[in-house]
């Protein structure tokens, strides 16, 4: 999957935690990302979670 430059995409297990992440090396999304960037999806089937961060940069 190509994302736009910087943005960031994680699966979260049922405790928010990350399970794996595509993003570039050294993105730490607490200092680039505001909540207004930040867009987390639950799953239907199970109890994790997507979640899109896009940097403040961005927009």
């Amino acid at each position: 999957m190509v994302l736009p430059a910087g943005w960031s995409l994680a699966l979260l297990d049922g405790n928010g935690e990350v399970i794996a992440r595509r993003a570039l090396a050294g993105f730490n999304p607490e200092t680039a990302v505001d909540a207004a960037g930040r867009f987390v999806v639950k799953s239907t089937v199970s109890p994790w979670s997507v979640a899109l961060t896009i940097p403040r940069a961005a927009y």
